[in-house]
C-alpha cells in the first residue's frame, strides 16, 4: 500500500512471483543446474505526482529469467592436494511493462558467465572471473538500441600466494570491453592492474581478530572514462587504501 502525503491518494496492489531451481551431481564432480523465475517490480514512491492515476500505480514491471550451467570440482589432478573449481552459467532475461524508465515498452538481455580457481597446496592461487552479454531495449515506437544498464563485457584474472589464515598476497588484472558513458557513446576498452595483501596477525590482546589490507589500484595509473559515467568525470587514477578490520 502506497499512500500520498501529498494529497495524492493512496493506492494498493499486489503480486504473486516465485522461481524453480534444478540441479544434480553426478558422481565425477561435475554438476549441471537450471533455474527459472518470475517477478514483478510494484509501483514505487517516486511514481507519485499531481497526475498520477490507479492505473499507473498498479502498473507492475515484470520479469523472468532462465538459466542454465554446469560446474566441475576436482582434487589431486595436476599435483598432489591440488584442486580446481569450473563454473559457467548461461542466463537469458526479458524485462516488459516497464514503468522506471520512461518510453521503453521491453528490455531483453543474455549473457555467459564464466568463474574458475585453481589453487596448489603450497597456497598459490589463481583465479579467472569473465561475463559476456549483450542487451536490447525496445522503445514504444517500436526502434531499438543497446540496454543503457548493460554491465560490460569483463574479464578479470588474479594470482596470489596464502601463507595459512596469516597473510595472502595477490597481483590481479581487470579488462573491461563494449564501455559505454552516460549518455550512450563508445568508450575504449580499458585493463587495469590492482595489488593487494591482507595479513591477519596470530596474536592475543588487542590484535586478536583484527586484519589488515593493504592494496593499490590502478597501478599503471591508466587515464580513462568508468563504464557508465560521464565524458567529464574521469576514473581515479593510481590510488593507495589501507584498511584495518576488527571483530570484536
Amino acid at each position: 500500500t502506497i499512500e500520498s502525503a501529498a494529497d495524492y491518494g493512496e493506492f494498493e496492489n499486489d503480486a504473486l512471483m516465485g522461481g524453480l531451481a534444478l540441479g544434480y551431481d553426478f558422481d565425477n564432480g561435475v554438476s549441471v543446474f537450471g533455474s527459472a523465475a518470475y517477478t514483478e517490480g510494484l509501483a514505487i514512491i517516486d511514481d507519485l505526482s499531481s497526475t498520477v492515476t490507479t492505473t499507473d500505480m498498479n502498473q507492475t514491471e515484470k520479469s523472468q529469467t532462465l538459466e542454465v550451467g554446469a560446474s566441475y570440482t576436482g582434487n589431486d589432478l595436476f599435483a598432489a592436494a591440488d584442486s580446481l573449481t569450473v563454473r559457467g552459467n548461461y542466463y537469458d532475461t526479458t524485462l516488459w511493462d516497464v514503468t522506471s524508465y520512461s518510453g521503453v515498452d521491453h528490455v531483453e538481455t543474455k549473457g555467459f558467465e564464466l568463474e574458475a580457481s585453481y589453487g596448489l597446496a603450497n597456497g598459490i592461487y589463481f583465479d579467472l572471473n569473465g561475463h559476456i552479454g549483450e542487451g536490447t531495449e525496445y522503445a514504444d515506437n517500436g526502434t531499438d538500441t543497446t540496454w543503457r544498464n548493460m554491465p560490460t563485457d569483463r574479464l578479470q584474472f588474479a594470482a596470489g600466494r596464502r601463507w595459512g589464515d596469516t597473510l595472502d598476497v595477490s597481483w590481479e588484472v581487470v579488462h573491461s570491453a563494449d564501455r559505454r558513458t552516460f549518455s550512450g557513446e563508445d568508450l575504449d576498452d580499458v585493463t587495469l592492474h590492482n595489488l593487494r595483501a591482507t595479513w591477519k596477525p596470530d596474536a592475543q590482546g588487542w590484535l586478536d581478530g583484527s586484519q589488515v589490507r593493504f592494496g593499490v589500484e590502478n597501478v599503471t595509473d591508466e587515464q580513462y572514462i568508468g563504464h557508465r559515467s560521464s565524458e567529464t568525470r574521469p576514473a581515479p587514477g593510481r590510488n593507495f587504501k589501507l584498511t584495518l578490520t576488527k571483530l570484536f
